[in-house]
């Protein structure tokens, strides 16, 4: 992995434009510095290509892909909210760093969860120990699914376990 040296007024949307990957492969690369504010001097980790499918292992205990074609008035969200995926995921499988960069004709791999997991959506006013209560997950285990590094906010989508 490279290493970039933040300069002023310098943005996550910057480095995707310089290096050509997605946003979201340089915040998965940097999950361990994800409280540390974005100035200059910090050292971001620009990874290679292709990263999050590298960091993807895990995920394929979860998931399992379809492939897709984008129709005419289609969104990261319809498509998500169709196949019972989480729109983060969508972007990450297919490197995409927004949602706005969907166009038709477009083929793109779903995740979608395999039997025994599901995707919960965050509530207003939830913390993790709510989310953890609702579902009967344990903290450990949604953080592992999630690869949590923050807090969780309203809107969130998390990887949840059916409970039995």
């Amino acid at each position: 992995m490279l290493i970039h040296v933040l300069k002023e007024k310098e943005t996550l949307e910057d480095l995707s434009r310089i290096y050509k990957i997605p946003i979201c492969m340089i915040i998965r690369a940097n999950m361990e510095k994800a409280e540390e504010p974005l100035r200059p001097g910090r050292h971001v980790l620009i990874p290679p290509y292709g990263f999050c499918d590298y960091m993807a292992e895990e995920e394929d205990e979860v998931f399992h892909y379809i492939r897709y074609t984008v129709e005419e008035g289609d969104t990261v969200f319809s498509i998500a909210r169709r196949y019972g995926t989480s729109m983060l995921r969508l972007l990450e499988k297919n490197e995409l760093c927004r949602p706005e960069e969907i166009k038709p004709g477009l083929e793109l791999l779903i995740p979608r969860p395999k039997e025994g997991y599901y995707i919960y959506t965050v509530k207003a006013g939830q913390e993790l120990f709510d989310v953890e209560a609702e579902i009967g997950m344990d903290e450990a285990e949604l953080i592992r699914l999630n690869k949590l590094a923050g807090d969780i906010y309203p809107g969130m989508q998390l990887i949840a376990r059916v409970q039995h």
